[in-house]
């Protein structure tokens, strides 16, 4: 229990760490920029009347992709985020600020949403999170998949990238991460293995999760 309280803990500040600097890096290149195209479009506009229609068509477009995005950002600074904490959505929402970045492609796959208590599904969010952050570093991948499966009270989980792949007896790099997903998924009750076959492909295998 303790153990699992720590993991807990420790799982909530790296996620809000995460989170505040995909934050930050979204407000400054993504949002900031497209207000800044508004602003910029709503001055051409200014000074060519012949052609206003078109580019205030333009600028309604882009501000409202900046509000979606705001929305979206939003949505992760909830203050009751952990009382009601979803695996499912908090991936969309990683995979949206992804996609946004345009660094990596995530697609997500699940027949349903796990039978997780909310604690157990933060540490099983971080787990996920630690592999697309290892994948965005060290990868050079342009599509990762995450699938899973909840099958007679079993919980797995595939996460494969379309990247390099790695040694994961020669890693030093990606050490800490690499122990990070072991611990956690042993404090769910799984095992953990990677796999190099064309990229890299983590199984995670969690039984009984109807206990947790």
């Amino acid at each position: 229990m303790q153990d699992l309280e720590k993991q807990m803990l420790q799982s909530q500040v790296e996620i809000h760490e995460v989170t505040l600097n995909a934050l930050s890096k979204e407000l400054h290149d993504n949002v900031g920029q497209m207000l800044s195209s508004a602003k910029m479009l709503l001055g051409v506009a200014a000074k060519h009347p012949d052609k206003s229609t078109e580019l205030i068509a333009t600028t309604e477009k882009t501000l409202s992709e900046a509000i979606h995005s705001l929305r979206t950002l939003s949505k992760t600074l909830d203050k009751d985020w952990i009382s009601q904490f979803s695996l499912i959505e908090n991936l969309l929402l990683e995979k949206e600020r992804n996609s946004i970045a345009q660094s990596l492609q995530i697609h997500l796959h699940y027949n349903q949403e796990p039978v997780l208590a909310n604690d157990a599904q933060v540490i099983l969010f971080r787990i996920i999170q630690e592999a697309i952050q290892n994948t965005v570093k060290h990868a050079n991948a342009c599509n990762l998949y995450v699938d899973i499966t909840e099958q007679n009270c079993d919980l797995n989980v595939t996460i494969k990238d379309d990247g390099r792949g790695f040694d994961i007896t020669q890693q030093t790099q990606m050490g800490m991460g690499i122990n990070n997903i072991k611990n956690r998924t042993d404090i769910l009750g799984g095992n953990v293995e990677w796999q190099n076959n064309e990229g890299t492909t983590i199984r995670i295998h969690i039984p009984n999760i109807i206990a947790q």
